[in-house]
């Protein structure tokens, strides 16, 4: 699935690639607000990137991180 990257993309990535966060801390530490992370951990997670950690959880974590490095 082609994902059109945005911002917050990018944001929840680079904050999952330091480990496991719940959508409030990314809300927290990136400034998105708590909808909008939510829709694009939708997307990212339909892509294969990010995973819910438990379904009873806002828990997720980083599976692959598409983009290229440096």
């Amino acid at each position: 699935m082609a994902v059109e990257w945005t911002n917050a993309d990018h944001a929840i990535l680079t904050l999952l690639g330091t480990g496991r966060c719940t959508v409030g801390e990314m809300a927290e530490t990136t400034g998105y607000a708590e909808g909008r992370l939510r829709e694009r951990l939708g997307v990212l997670a339909d892509a294969g990137y990010v995973r819910r950690v438990d379904e009873g959880t806002d828990l997720y974590e980083l599976l692959e991180d598409p983009r290229p490095s440096g």
